[in-house]
């Protein structure tokens, strides 16, 4: 009896197919895990804008509410006028909510409106609600529900958010 004295080096096929194998669904799972990781930022980035976008306006709307008369009567669901409390001054602002376009605009003294909110954050809906002085007796309130969308083009980026914030005039009766 003859003993082979060559010996087989290298891999089966079956040892291949098996490694190839595992190879393909480790690429596959960290792929995935990639993807979501990615989408997550992507919304956490809209996120951010909506929570910078909705300080900015809550701020300039609540220092402006608090320094000038709000009179009922001018406040519509959309739109909300401040008039200065100097009678001497005719000097109105004036907040709306453009629907068409998503976004609040401001005007002053008449003046072309400005948007104050940023390109890459969409304002879906907005109301102006002013309760307060002829009902009540109290300081003129101001509450504004709004709800803002920002994200990627893909459906899964876009984040919704619905924000209310109540501002009170310091001004106690209106004029």
């Amino acid at each position: 009896m003859k003993k082979s004295s060559t010996t087989e080096k290298g891999f089966t096929l079956i040892e291949t197919l098996v490694a190839v194998s595992v190879f393909a669904f480790l690429v596959a799972a960290v792929g995935s895990v990639y993807v979501q990781v990615l989408q997550m930022q992507r919304r956490a980035s809209a996120a951010q804008k909506i929570q910078s976008n909705a300080l900015f306006i809550f701020d300039r709307m609540s220092r402006e509410i608090r320094y000038n008369t709000v009179h009922t009567g001018e406040c519509a669901t959309d739109t909300l006028t401040l008039r200065s409390p100097d009678p001497a001054s005719a000097a109105a602002i004036v907040y709306a909510f453009d629907a068409d376009r998503g976004v609040i605009t401001r005007s002053e003294d008449g003046g072309a409106p400005q948007d104050i909110t940023t390109s890459d954050v969409t304002v879906v809906k907005l109301a102006f609600i002013c309760i307060g002085a002829g009902v009540d007796g109290h300081q003129i309130r101001v509450t504004v529900p709004v709800t803002f969308q920002a994200g990627g083009p893909r459906p899964g980026d876009i984040i919704t958010v619905s924000l209310q914030t109540t501002m009170s005039s310091r001004l106690l009766f209106e004029q």
